[in-house]
């Protein structure tokens, strides 16, 4: 893979306007973008606001905030655990663990493992 100007990519980016919006998880919106791909992993930047649905991952998922702030939701025994998110810091989702954003603007970086399993509306998910 090619070195990749993160800052080229960042400007090349639409923002995503929610409420409850999130940018599609096939790439087909110019507020998401795929970089490279690591084994199953795919190395995405985003940038968008609003409440993203739930989602998890079959893997770690590691999230790298470039800019903006968030609350990461986290169900964890079917409680709902905010962790606050800044420009700079980071966090790993465990694998299979429900989680999803809530933000007034925010630039991500995101280590993914693919496929990502959503849980539709804005419901808690039941597993």
């Amino acid at each position: 893979m090619p070195p990749v100007d993160l800052g080229h990519a960042l400007a090349g980016l639409a923002f995503l306007v929610g409420p409850e919006t999130v940018p599609p998880l096939d790439g087909s919106h110019d507020s998401f973008v795929q970089l490279g791909q690591l084994g199953d992993r795919g190395l995405f930047v985003s940038t968008f606001s609003g409440k993203t649905p739930w989602e998890r991952h079959h893997a770690d998922e590691l999230l790298l905030v470039l800019d903006g702030e968030a609350n990461l939701v986290v169900l964890s025994d079917g409680n709902e655990q905010p962790a606050r998110l800044s420009k700079g810091r980071f966090l790993v989702v465990p694998e299979h663990t429900w989680h999803r954003f809530e933000t007034p603007g925010i630039q991500i970086l995101g280590l993914t493992p693919q496929p990502t399993e959503t849980c539709p509306n804005d419901r808690l998910p039941t597993e």
